[in-house]
């Protein structure tokens, strides 16, 4: 069960598949560890966070694939414990 404040992150391959100009992959640790400096902000924040690191690691280098991420914080639980999920 997901608790109120949880994070998800999906990402297409494509994401940790991102190259820079040396030809050098993103990885999904550097993905994760700028997720997890973020995580407590608002999706919004995080998308922009991300889409920004995104830029500077591209930095201009085209991009090899598509790249699509979702991001969705549970907002809180009704009184029938029903998880209210908002993105």
């Amino acid at each position: 069960m997901l608790n109120r404040g949880d994070t998800l992150l999906f990402m297409t391959d494509g994401f940790p598949e991102l190259f820079n100009s040396n030809k050098d992959l993103i990885g999904f640790d550097k993905i994760k560890n700028a997720f997890y400096e973020v995580v407590n902000e608002t999706p919004d924040k995080i998308a922009k966070y991300l889409s920004r690191m995104m830029g500077n690691w591209c930095d201009g280098f085209p991009l090899q694939d598509d790249v699509t991420f979702l991001l969705f914080k549970v907002k809180s639980h009704d009184d029938k414990g029903k998880q209210i999920i908002y993105k």
